[in-house]
């Protein structure tokens, strides 16, 4: 190998090398970021009330939940519900060290965001934040009890279960995720077993 092979070699590996890494791994970075956002929606829309429904229909004798409609089970416990698995599926999939993964708690928390900005006001002498707050993050609201109500928009108990299953849930489900795969990639239970460990 000549002197300018080797020359050209290293200048190739400096400055054009460096130029076409990014590109691809910004369209892969991409393409990881879409699927680690569908996993949080899917996540939050049909895992999060699938696992409570479960939870709810063998469990409720512990939990003295008889009296309450497995709805406002979900409801009442929206929050634990939405993030618990997604911690687990963000840990389970840290293996893959996407990067991507640590940020798709943020497209569900901007589209909160702006759901809590354009939130209608009911009075003027009521402060739009608080209720807008309540509205999407507040459990303490009654879930219809018959079918008929259930189905009916106009049913306010519904409405705030609907906004709180389509926005707040998958906020709540990206949190957790992006926790997880963050544990995940740091190795933090691992490192917190084996501090357990010395510590005996």
């Amino acid at each position: 190998m000549s002197m300018d092979d080797t020359i050209h070699e290293s200048v190739e590996r400096a400055f054009v090398l460096p130029i076409q890494r990014p590109r691809a791994q910004g369209i892969k970075g991409v393409l990881h970021f879409l699927l680690h956002l569908a996993a949080v929606y899917a996540l939050a829309i049909v895992i999060s009330p699938l696992l409570t429904g479960i939870i709810y229909r063998h469990f409720r004798s512990i939990l003295h939940a008889q009296a309450t409609p497995e709805s406002q089970f979900y409801f009442s416990n929206i929050l634990v519900a939405a993030v618990l698995p997604a911690l687990l599926a963000g840990y389970l999939n840290s293996k893959y060290r996407h990067t991507a993964a640590l940020w798709v708690w943020t497209v569900p928390a901007l589209i909160l965001l702006f759901k809590l900005l354009t939130f209608p006001s009911s009075t003027v002498l009521d402060s739009r934040w608080s209720e807008a707050l309540a509205y999407y993050f507040s459990p303490n609201w009654s879930v219809p009890r018959s079918a008929q109500d259930a189905f009916s928009r106009d049913h306010f108990g519904m409405r705030v279960f609907i906004a709180q299953a389509d926005f707040s849930a998958p906020f709540y489900s990206g949190i957790g995720y992006s926790l997880g795969t963050c544990a995940g990639i740091r190795r933090l239970v691992r490192r917190l077993c084996q501090f357990a460990g010395n510590a005996r």
